[in-house]
């Protein structure tokens, strides 16, 4: 078959306008440019008149283009004594100004490490040079609730705990740095964690509950460089001591976790009794209440009373979670649970990357698959993390405020 000639130009009407690949037109670049009745800064500075600031600033409010006040060289000075301040001094006056620190101030003033980005920041800074911490009205307006605590006879605060809520970079891990700083100079006990994302992601030896955790040990560590003085001064409250089990939940939690097992064991047993004695629906009931009974006392649970029988102070079960791995996370949530109840120093918890301690984490187990986390552990089911994320401020005595 012959092929036809087809023609695939479009009509002269439709042909799209070439562009110019040639030197931009005069007219299109002043149309674009506004005409030359408008001159940038740029093009006047670098006019043959060698024009100063001065001229500069006199040609612009003389044009209408600049404010009458611009003729005035020094109506951008900065006065120091309103821009800086000190952190003691942080109050609704003096929001946006800027109180200085120098680096080691704020490594002594927190132990266990700042929040967010503030050592990049520091690495940055010429050598010498202290850092700028700027009084947001978030941070003013906490500090101004810690000090009516502080001087209130009631001794409680209203709010069970405080949640920063923002982008990245907007400047959360700096007001909690700021809270943190100020509130260990005016005699507050710090509880600060800053990266609780560790013990989710970072590689370390994580086991079931019957052994203790290397994260509970770096924790206790840090909490002792930030606070021993402070829970040496702290009395173990004897009622509230021996109560946690390994995994750091309560006792009584934990025993019926045994409840399967025992229920099964127990049928079992009822079905011999029933063979061989044979008696009425009563005295099976009353067989199977005897059975539950005898079945519940050979499942004991390790407490830490079991090992350290008497503390006088909390430094003394810090210290032993500290050189003894395997008691590490009751020892963690020992002293958490004896914080609900003293009343030496009001009682500031801060917690960095808070959202961090509810997604899955980096770990596997076999008793979450066919899950909707398809074999990975949720943070919040590891013993750190879990610490963390369940914080009411109600539960404690003396002013405790989780900042997060």
């Amino acid at each position: 078959m012959a092929r036809g000639g087809i023609n695939f130009s479009l009509p002269k009407t439709l042909e799209a306008a070439r562009r110019s690949l040639g030197r931009r037109s005069r007219v299109r670049s002043d149309a674009r440019s506004g005409g030359a009745t408008h001159q940038s800064a740029d093009a006047l500075l670098r006019t043959q008149y060698g024009l100063s600031e001065d001229a500069y600033r006199e040609y612009g409010v003389r044009e209408g283009m600049l404010a009458a006040h611009m003729a005035n060289k020094d109506s951008f000075v900065l006065d120091e004594g309103s821009v800086y301040t000190e952190l003691h001094k942080c109050n609704a006056h003096n929001i946006a100004s800027i109180f200085q620190t120098k680096p080691e101030s704020i490594f002594s003033a927190l132990p266990e490490g700042a929040c967010g980005d503030v050592l990049k920041d520091i690495a940055l800074l010429p050598e010498g040079q202290a850092l700028g911490i700027v009084n947001r009205k978030v941070a003013v307006e906490i500090i101004s609730q810690l000090r009516q605590y502080a001087s209130s006879k009631r001794g409680e605060i209203r709010a069970r705990g405080m949640l920063l809520d923002g982008k990245r970079g907007t400047g959360k891990s700096y007001v909690l740095n700021h809270v943190a700083m100020w509130a260990r100079q005016n005699g507050w006990m710090v509880i600060m964690e800053p990266s609780p994302s560790k013990y989710a992601r970072e590689v370390g030896s994580i086991k079931r509950s019957n052994a203790g955790s290397e994260f509970a040990v770096k924790f206790l560590e840090t909490l002792m460089t930030a606070n021993a003085e402070k829970l040496e001064m702290i009395d173990v409250k004897p009622q509230h001591y021996g109560k946690i089990a390994l995994d750091g939940n309560h006792v009584e939690y934990t025993k019926r976790m045994f409840n399967p097992v025992i229920r099964k064991a127990v049928e079992e047993e009822l079905e011999i009794f029933m063979e061989e004695e044979g008696g009425s629906a009563l005295e099976v009931e009353v067989e199977r209440l005897k059975l539950w009974h005898s079945y519940r006392q050979q499942f004991k649970i390790p407490v830490l009373r079991d090992v350290l029988h008497a503390p006088k102070t909390l430094v003394q079960i810090a210290k032993f979670g500290i050189e003894n791995e395997t008691y590490a996370n009751q020892a963690v949530y020992e002293l958490f649970d004896q914080l609900k109840h003293q009343t030496v120093f009001p009682l500031l918890i801060i917690v960095d990357e808070y959202n961090e301690c509810f997604p899955v984490s980096e770990y596997l187990s076999i008793k979450y698959e066919n899950t909707k986390f398809n074999g990975w552990i949720p943070s919040y089911h590891l013993a750190m993390p879990r610490l963390f994320s369940k914080f009411d401020g109600e539960q404690y005595t003396n002013g405790n405020v989780p900042l997060c």
